[in-house]
């Protein structure tokens, strides 16, 4: 098996195991990463103790989100390297469990089902005792049912049966995965690639802090994107630094990249973590490559911060500067379930800490812009928005108008996303970098911020109102900063604001001394 799998230096040291308890592999589709998870299980129960008249028993759990997909893939691969005919007969009835028997080994495999972490499953999987166990396709696996399933592996043989090999109760789990779907998912958390939430509570904290039992392992893409001097897309090379490439037959990476979507393609063959989607963009024209990098960006001191702010129980706060006719988006604020009264001290001490320059004796010299239902007034207490983050953080924020206009604004974004200054540049760029950055703006960009889709006459058409969501608050804090800038007024054709004339004093320098109208012009 190990010849078969060629190994290369990432999968090699996933497959032998090692001293932790938890071992995380990520990678692309077809990088050899279920072989060598069904490897590592076969080397394990190879070397369980005989502590049963000669014989090395053990009892190994297989799991799936379901039944169809262990049934149509993770049993298919394991037979193919242990096939009744030489290890054991395979039973077909739920739960499938093949018992092997070769040479002093008598292994049962038991494949099952485990697709959340609710009371009644895992209270069914408190009711079992295991040797080792393997989650394959582990991304769809909720964080509390892998621990939970960690908890239960090391428990056969029986203590009692192995006082002289206490090596061999340990807790042994493996898990494969594809790229997750999201920058929240918590094995990005636990391996420190995004910071947890501000508002998350210390007792969910600790969950999240990576045990000294778990070890991750990262293979590199199969593919890498191949773009033109105008840095536009041209097509996709395989990564000669790609594993499993020896049993892979030629192109079959470039086939595997035919009728997907760039999305799919970063996700399941460059090993991105690309933000799930459904329904129609709100701006189809944002380039994740072109728009947004994954380094931090640099603030110029001396310029000013523009904030731009988006209210409600899921306040974000987003921060630009404008440098040379560029809008450049530095960084992001985002929490859940939090009072203006908690975020604004939070807001002002990340301006302080990141940027103190930007700090003044009266609060904060930044630029803010906001929703303008910020200004409205509290029935109960009377106190707007506005008026807490200016007596708790020291900024003022405006309105970019007196009311909201979402046509506006999406039609302000695309056209800033389809300009370019005159080298070539992007009027936008942001950057993602997980906690220096603003990841969670550019998942609700690159899609996560979408059009309310109707059925007219059973058909599915798209509005143009934006559907709030978990990316629409921070979508939209970044673009009030742009349509409160001047870029709102640039996409009505108006290079400035409207300049307010009396026409009283107007009348009264021409000479006519009755004037009954007032009025403005451009």
């Amino acid at each position: 098996m190990r010849a078969e799998l060629a190994m290369d230096m990432v999968i090699d040291g996933f497959s032998r195991g090692g001293p932790w308890q938890i071992g995380i592999i990520q990678g692309p589709i077809e990088s050899g990463k279920s072989v060598a998870a069904a490897g590592c299980i076969y080397a394990a129960m190879c070397m369980v103790p005989k502590w049963d008249k000669g014989i090395r028993r053990s009892r190994w759990l297989i799991s799936r989100p379901t039944y169809p997909e262990l049934e149509t893939s993770t049993i298919p691969t394991w037979l193919s390297w242990f096939p009744e005919d030489v290890y054991g007969k395979f039973s077909w009835s739920e739960p499938y469990t093949h018992r092997m028997k070769f040479q002093d080994v008598e292994a049962e495999v038991v494949f099952m089902s485990f697709a959340d972490d609710k009371p009644d499953t895992l209270k069914s999987l408190r009711s079992t005792e295991w040797t080792g166990a393997w989650i394959n396709e582990g991304q769809f696996v909720p964080r509390r049912l892998v621990m939970e399933m960690s908890d239960r592996t090391g428990r056969y043989p029986p203590s009692a049966r192995i006082r002289d090999f206490p090596q061999a109760s340990r807790k042994f789990l493996i898990l494969d995965m594809n790229a997750p779907q999201s920058n929240e998912h918590w094995v990005l958390r636990m391996r420190g690639d995004v910071d947890l939430p501000e508002d998350m509570p210390e007792s969910e904290r600790i969950a999240y802090r990576k045990p000294s039992f778990m070890k991750f392992y990262m293979q590199p893409p199969a593919l890498f994107e191949v773009k033109d001097a105008l840095g536009k897309h041209h097509g996709w090379r395989v990564n000669p630094k790609a594993e499993n490439l020896e049993n892979m037959k030629a192109d079959r990476y470039l086939n595997l990249a035919e009728g997907k979507t760039m999305d799919e393609i970063k996700r399941d063959l460059c090993n991105e973590v690309i933000e799930s989607t459904s329904g129609a963009p709100c701006f189809p024209n944002w380039d994740r490559d072109r728009h947004s990098t994954p380094d931090p960006i640099e603030a110029v001191e001396g310029l000013p911060l523009y904030c731009g702010f988006d209210w409600g129980a899921t306040p974000a706060m987003t921060v630009w500067q404008l440098v040379g006719g560029q809008w450049r988006g530095l960084a992001e604020l985002v929490e859940t379930n939090s009072l203006i009264v908690e975020f604004a001290p939070k807001c002002k001490r990340m301006i302080a800490q990141r940027w103190p320059w930007a700090m003044t004796g009266d609060g904060m010299n930044v630029i803010a812009w906001g929703d303008p239902e910020g200004d409205w007034r509290d029935e109960r207490t009377g106190t707007t928005s506005y008026g807490i983050m200016r007596a708790m953080a020291g900024i003022h924020v405006r309105a970019p108008a007196s009311k909201d206009n979402p046509q506006l604004r999406l039609e302000t974004g695309r056209r800033i996303l389809s300009e370019t200054l005159p080298d070539g540049t992007p009027r936008i760029i942001c950057s993602r970098h997980p906690t220096r950055g603003m990841p969670r703006f550019c998942a609700a960009m690159g899609g996560g911020y979408v059009l309310k889709m109707v059925k007219v006459d059973g058909t599915e058409k798209v509005k143009s109102e934006p559907v709030k969501n978990a990316a629409s608050h921070v979508a939209e804090a970044g673009l009030y900063v742009l349509w409160g800038g001047g870029e709102g007024r640039a996409t009505m054709g108006r290079a400035e604001r409207q300049t307010k004339l009396n026409m009283r004093d107007i009348a009264i320098k021409a000479g006519r001394r009755k004037v009954f109208s007032y009025g403005r012009t451009r």
